[in-house]
């Protein structure tokens, strides 16, 4: 059940930064920027190559779980 739990979490962070980049930076630097910082292309990029990663490790998890069982 544990790890159906970080799976989750993976593929819901992943699709977060999938379809907005912004709003995953925004959750990850709004307590360290001053109001009005915009996120540059190139953060907007790797953070949405995170996002793609997050997917990719979710479903590989989610697929070694279900063979597991």
């Amino acid at each position: 059940m544990g790890m159906w739990i970080f799976v989750v979490v993976l593929l819901v962070l992943g699709l977060l930064q999938v379809v907005s980049p912004v709003a995953g930076w925004w959750l990850a630097n709004f307590w360290k920027v001053e109001s009005g910082a915009e996120p540059s292309r190139l953060s907007l990029v790797l953070l949405r190559m995170q996002g793609i990663v997050f997917l990719l490790v979710s479903a590989g998890l989610a697929w070694h779980q279900l063979q597991a069982s």
